[in-house]
């Protein structure tokens, strides 16, 4: 996510197994000053983790275990969707 240039990211899919812990995390890198939204998605389009929050120049994680074999992405919003001030990228992996 650039500053002044975007509201909306996400990464790429990735194929995870039931049973799977998926590790999501977000770093709001400076000048980031609102606050970043971010969870993960199936292939349908459906959030299926807890949304975490990471504030001005700050970050977050959190784990997901993975109810359905298939294909997720991480999706991040900035300011709920409502701003372009945020900065950063985040991460979406096996643990």
């Amino acid at each position: 996510m650039y500053y002044g240039q975007q509201q909306y990211a996400a990464t790429g899919t990735a194929y995870f197994a039931k049973g799977e812990t998926i590790y999501y995390a977000w770093d709001n890198d400076a000048p980031g000053i609102m606050q970043v939204g971010f969870r993960v998605y199936n292939s349908a389009g459906a959030p299926v983790s807890k949304e975490l929050l990471a504030v001005k120049e700050g970050g977050n994680w959190g784990y997901w275990t993975v109810t359905s074999s298939g294909y997720y992405y991480l999706f991040a919003s900035c300011e709920g969707g409502n701003d372009t001030r945020c900065e950063g990228g985040g991460l979406l992996k096996k643990w």
